[in-house]
């Protein structure tokens, strides 16, 4: 009965070792499970600190695209402004203001040969008079200069201008720029 009795505490022995070992691996498994834990935790947590971040940056990117956008349209229409500075719309009679102190009225055009030829009278809305008064008419890209012999003070003077090579639908909008002329005044 003693080699039963210690066959029986010998298999007890090598259970009791590998309940041992058993228990040990759940425990290390345990522990490797909670340190993994914290450390998706702590990852977690990074990522939410750089992701606040990057929402922050992306809040100051669209506030600055939205400076942009309105400095954007300020400079867009000042540049469609001064482009349409001083430009006739030779379709109507109606007075014009093309600028330093000139205006435009009875605007028309024709017809003429190859192009079209632009007809109407400057006014001098100043009190001085003008002689050898100097204009440059552009339309479609072709520009064309022209003068007045003379422009007396609050009156007009018609002038007509032929542009070459020039269809009609691209010739209802031209832009007429004072360029020179020389100044006369009274003094009392």
């Amino acid at each position: 009965m003693s080699e039963v009795a210690n066959e029986t505490k010998g298999a007890g022995s090598v259970g009791l070792v590998l309940a041992v070992i058993s228990l040990l691996g759940v425990v290390g498994l345990a522990v490797l499970g909670y340190a993994r834990i914290n450390d998706l935790e702590r990852a977690n947590a990074e990522l939410e600190v750089a992701l606040h971040k990057h929402q922050a940056s992306v809040q100051e990117l669209q506030q600055k695209l939205s400076k942009l956008k309105e400095n954007t349209q300020e400079v867009i229409v000042d540049h469609f402004l001064r482009k349409l500075r001083n430009v006739v719309d030779f379709s109507v009679p109606n007075v014009q203001e093309i600028g330093n102190g000139f205006f435009v009225v009875n605007a028309s055009q024709e017809e003429h040969l190859t192009g079209i030829k632009f007809n109407g009278r400057v006014i001098n809305a100043q009190s001085v008079r003008h002689k050898n008064v100097s204009f440059k008419l552009t339309v479609d890209g072709k520009s064309v200069d022209f003068s007045i012999n003379q422009i007396s003070a609050g009156n007009s003077t018609s002038f007509s201008v032929y542009v070459p090579e020039l269809k009609p639908e691209n010739a209802r909008y031209a832009k007429i720029e004072y360029q020179s002329s020389s100044v006369e005044f009274y003094t009392r």
